[in-house]
């Protein structure tokens, strides 16, 4: 048979299988850890929690506090850390990936992997606790009051994010209190459950930076709502 061409690539990439990378990653993290895993078009993904990350709200939500480690098939930097908050209390929000960059790894063999991801782990943790801070802040955020409408807000946001209609149709049906940014946020993180894995990805990291911008994301829109 005639072999068949996958990709053309540059001598710099390298790819990282996930069994030694996953193996790496294992030596950092506490021991009793869970992983759960999911394979994405492009990536494969596994989410680490474990017991020393839960967090309590002020208003006594529970929270389990992952992080993400992605590995992409595209070549060096294709590595990712990313934390992320899931709910667990009911009628709160399903899952937010906390953005930033901090988790972003440069690795173009197994051999250095262990330094780096141990590095990048500590900076992502760091951003955890601030984050949680921002979430109980949109628990007093009246957002809507500084919109004409529900209807202006919804296209504001829609503008903010490039979401088509079909997904502010999800964030309209999921928006069940209408009252607080917090409603706003889990309405779109609610969104994600039952996507294709990049599609949620997407709206979790929205209502990430939904978050933590608050208002200030969505206010220059405004005017051209009014036009």
């Amino acid at each position: 048979a005639m072999p068949i061409i996958r990709a053309v690539v540059s001598q710099s990439y390298v790819p990282i299988d996930d069994l030694p990378l996953l193996k790496q990653f294992a030596s950092i993290i506490p021991a009793g850890s869970k992983i759960r895993s999911a394979r994405g078009d492009i990536k494969s993904r596994y989410d680490v929690i474990w017991p020393t990350m839960k967090k309590v709200l002020n208003r006594g939500e529970p929270l389990v506090v992952a992080v993400r480690l992605s590995n992409s098939e595209a070549g060096t930097s294709s590595v990712r850390l990313e934390p992320i908050v899931h709910g667990v209390g009911m009628g709160f929000l399903s899952s937010i990936i906390i953005p930033t960059n901090a988790g972003d790894v440069s690795i173009r063999h197994i051999g250095e992997a262990g330094n780096k991801l141990v590095k990048r782990l500590d900076n992502v943790l760091q951003t955890i606790d601030p984050f949680i801070e921002m979430l109980e802040v949109s628990y007093s955020d009246s957002i809507l009051e500084h919109f004409n409408s529900l209807d202006q807000m919804y296209e504001c946001l829609k503008k903010a994010f490039e979401f088509n209609d079909s997904v502010m149709a999800r964030v309209k049906d999921n928006n069940f209190k209408k009252e607080v940014r917090s409603d706003l946020i889990s309405a779109i993180a609610r969104s994600a459950d039952e996507l294709p894995i990049e599609d949620g990805e997407y709206l979790q990291r929205c209502a990430g930076l939904l978050t933590m911008k608050g208002f200030r994301l969505l206010k220059k829109f405004i005017t051209l709502t009014e036009e």
